[in-house]
């Protein structure tokens, strides 16, 4: 069941109208729609047949990948003239490959899976996404989680109470916030993958994950066994939803608080669109909170990779009064096991929509 305070806040992705819990599911209270779930997760998609077929093929594509990086890697192994601990090498990497083929199918939604379905090119790969389930629930002695939430809260000047989080991933800032500072928190974004992932272990279930790296130095620190779990258990009023941060499926003015972590340079292909929807999405004197960097994607528009200046004065322009910028550099995903990660120079600020 989902909690009345959280569907409060949603609408039906059809009419817009309030949605209602009922025993057969979630449904909209005005045209009768029964809302789709992925493993638990509401999805506030529209036509989500369509994205069905998507995430069925993502699935068959990363089963269809590992299967011929196994293939290939168990026929070089077969070579002659090979170095014996080439030959070990290359066989644990092709053992490893379908480890994960069969670690994939058993976390995956079951109502995703791609028995049977062609994968398609340029469908994004599951297994990129892996090192976010690693950095958020998995690396319990990192201090990146903690180090990220301290410069967010560095912009928090009110209490976040109503809390949505934009482009929310494997959910552990949008976890972390709600323990200390929201009263309610709605994490969303698009990828079932991570959500159905994260609301398992936030729920309290501990994952057995695999860790890998296809690029390090030795056998030992090539594969690890894992576990993906919460530091406790999540207070009341949290929940995870699928659904577009463009055109999403929430209440207007709802919302004390929106967040929006590592997600305005790769989010939406221009952020003029993403900052006027929050503004509708904010109550008077609601605050939106930044954290991340500025790294856009090269597919990205020149006219849209905006610099912080240009972000400020449309933010201003629109209706926001913006609060101090901090940045800082900090680390992102460092992996324990392969000694890899990398630095980011971030900058978090929060703005506060007008009361009038």
């Amino acid at each position: 069941m989902h909690d009345a305070e959280i569907l409060h806040l949603l609408a039906c992705p059809g009419c817009g109208g309030a949605l209602v819990g009922r025993p057969a599911g979630v449904s909209c209270g005005s045209c009768g729609r029964l809302v789709p779930q992925v493993a638990g997760v509401l999805c506030l998609l529209d036509e989500y047949d369509t994205h069905q077929a998507t995430w069925r093929s993502q699935h068959a594509r990363a089963r269809s990948d590992f299967e011929r990086t196994a293939s290939a890697l168990e026929a070089h192994a077969r070579l002659p003239s090979l170095m014996e601990s080439t030959r070990r090498r290359l066989s644990a990497q092709a053992l490893l490959a379908r480890e994960l083929a069969a670690e994939l199918d058993a976390i995956y939604p079951r109502e995703l899976h791609g028995e049977g379905v062609a994968p398609e090119e340029g469908t994004a790969t599951l297994a990129s996404k892996r090192h976010l389930l690693h950095r958020d629930w998995g690396w319990s002695d990192s201090p990146e989680n903690g180090a990220a939430l301290a410069f967010v809260e560095r912009s928090i000047t009110a209490p976040l109470g109503s809390a949505l989080v934009f482009g929310a991933g494997a959910c552990r800032l949008a976890y972390d916030l709600h323990q200390r500072h929201a009263t309610t928190t709605i994490a969303l974004d698009n990828d079932p993958f991570l959500l159905a992932i994260a609301k398992r272990v936030i729920s309290g279930e501990s994952i057995e994950f695999i860790e890998s790296w296809a690029n390090t130095i030795d056998l030992e620190s090539m594969r690890a066994p894992g576990c993906l779990r919460a530091p406790a258990a999540v207070r009341g009023g949290f929940d995870v939803v699928i659904s577009d941060a463009l055109e999403p499926s929430l209440r207007s003015g709802a919302f004390d608080s929106i967040v929006t972590p590592w997600f305005i340079d790769v989010g939406p292909s221009d952020l003029r669109v993403l900052i006027a929807v929050m503004h509708g999405l904010l109550r008077p004197g609601g605050q939106w909170i930044n954290f991340g960097p500025l790294s856009y994607p090269p597919t990205r528009h020149p006219a849209c990779r905006y610099m912080l200046g240009e972000i400020l004065d449309f933010t201003n322009r629109v209706g926001f009064v913006v609060g101090p910028v901090h940045d800082a550099e900090l680390v992102y995903s460092y992996a324990p096991l392969a000694h890899r990660g990398q630095l980011e120079r971030c900058i978090t600020f929060a703005a506060r929509k007008n009361e009038e």
